[in-house]
């Protein structure tokens, strides 16, 4: 069925409610949006909306990766810091003697104080070795310098102290 409007331009409506012109090349402006106009152009913007999802999918997935290691090695490090702190605690319960008793012309080697615990430490499937050495503290002659350095895959902290070689 057809009808005719202003412009004397017949419409002739389709099952879909879209309409075509009829006796004139030119169309309606409101032809643009509809379907039949836009051949083609759906395919387009499907492809660029994956192109933006997958972007930002990778970039979502760059951050988790990189925060998955970031936490292992905030992990690791806090290990290798409970261990330092442990050697140290340990050392503190030494009396005064066991410090004056060292010789110390170079750095001497302590030997990790937890007999509880075999060398290298295993934790979390990863082997830490504990490496404890005292030498003269360069500020004072009655003070013992400790240097507590924790080792685990191709990594290291170092805690150092100072004991005294007097009883307080």
């Amino acid at each position: 069925y057809g009808r005719a409007d202003k412009n004397r331009q017949y419409r002739l409506f389709d099952w879909a409610g879209a309409y075509a012109m009829i006796g004139t090349n030119r169309q309606n402006p409101s032809d643009r949006f509809s379907l039949r106009c836009q051949k083609g152009f759906l395919l387009v913007e499907s492809l660029l909306a994956i192109l933006v999802i997958t972007i930002a999918l990778t970039a979502a997935m760059v951050m988790y990766v990189q925060s998955s290691k970031a936490g292992v090695v905030s992990v690791e490090t806090s290990t290798a810091t409970a261990l330092a702190q442990k050697q140290m605690e340990l050392l503190k319960t030494q009396p005064a003697t066991y410090w004056a008793s060292l010789t110390l012309t170079s750095p001497q080697n302590i030997a990790w104080q937890d007999t509880s615990q075999p060398m290298p430490l295993v934790k979390n499937n990863i082997s830490y070795t504990v490496t404890t050495t005292a030498s003269q503290a360069t500020q004072d002659i009655s003070l013992v310098q400790v240097n507590v350095q924790v080792s685990w895959s191709g990594k290291s902290i170092s805690l150092v102290s100072l004991f005294s070689k007097t009883a307080l």
